[in-house]
């Protein structure tokens, strides 16, 4: 159930009702992966400012991890968000991923405005480029959703998906599965929007 404790000791966040895909739950890792510290210390770039990578475009709950196989696969930097969450071991597991966009957004409503999670205020990553390659991010503070370039340090809270059966493999997403992104240009910047 949304609100309790998944199997690595995180957040559920997300149950879809079904199995299809190998999983039907999403989890939370239960800490930040970046500690929280003062004038960004600890904290990660998105990666590769200035490089589009198409593939890392999906926003919808269920594509976090095609968004993170896609920055690993074309963005080589060492010390990403993405990475961090490839390289996380929480729970002795070893397929965390950095959410989505609305991923990200079912953690802010569903475990950081209940006061679960341990969350701190500022910016987390999710793994959604726009596309002009910018990434999105939350604002824990005030509930925005933004984007931005991708070289500013934000927090990151890794994610990742499993099944009521245990060591049910999971399954890639297929294609046509996820509509196709569109390849228009975004407008310019937002001033942020608020979501409920």
């Amino acid at each position: 159930m949304i609100g309790d404790r998944g199997p690595t000791g995180g957040w559920i966040i997300h149950d879809k009702g079904n199995e299809a895909d190998g999983w039907r739950y999403l989890e939370a890792a239960p800490e930040d992966q970046t500690p929280l510290s003062w004038r960004h210390q600890g904290l990660m770039p998105w990666g590769c400012n200035g490089k589009t990578i198409p593939g890392a475009r999906y926003t919808t709950i269920g594509t976090g991890m095609r968004n993170t196989s896609a920055i690993l696969r074309e963005c080589e930097e060492p010390d990403t968000a993405a990475r961090m969450c490839a390289n996380y071991r929480g729970g002795d597991k070893d397929d965390w991923f950095l959410p989505s966009l609305d991923e990200l957004n079912a953690i802010y409503r569903h475990l950081h405005k209940h006061d679960l999670g341990g969350f701190g205020l500022g910016e987390y990553w999710s793994s959604s480029e726009t596309s002009k390659g910018y990434a999105w991010y939350y604002n824990f503070t005030n509930g925005k959703q933004l984007y931005c370039n991708k070289w500013p340090k934000h927090r990151v809270r890794c994610v990742r998906a499993f099944s009521e059966t245990p060591d049910a493999p999971l399954q890639p997403i297929p294609v046509s599965a996820i509509p196709p992104v569109p390849l228009t240009a975004p407008g310019p910047l937002p001033k942020g929007r608020v979501l409920e």
